[in-house]
């Protein structure tokens, strides 16, 4: 599974959930921003947002683990620690273990 969709699916997720949430801009993402080396601007807009909408790089690079469901149909939990995500389908009784440091 290419972990870079994972990713954005997280963001992309985050985003939506939080925008009704604006907090204060810190350093932080920023430092997150040319950590990643992203370099389409509209891309790193996107992040930015997102990272000021979850409360900052701080809080971010903090939290442990990120939990969401697609539609119903897949219920994900990111150990971002670890870097290991647990995929669970109710619809198929299927649950992956998928480790995002092997390729």
């Amino acid at each position: 599974m290419n972990s870079k969709i994972i990713l954005l699916g997280i963001f992309t997720t985050l985003l939506f959930a939080c925008q009704n949430q604006p907090k204060p801009r810190d350093s932080k993402p920023k430092a997150v921003l040319e950590r990643n080396k992203i370099e389409d601007e509209k891309a790193a807009q996107l992040v930015s947002k997102m990272m000021d909408a979850m409360g900052g790089g701080e809080k971010w690079e903090a939290l442990n683990y990120v939990s969401w469901t697609f539609f119903g149909a897949r219920h994900l939990v990111w150990d971002k620690k670890n870097n290991r995500v647990r995929i669970e389908s109710p619809r198929d009784s299927s649950v992956y273990l998928v480790d995002l440091n092997e390729s």
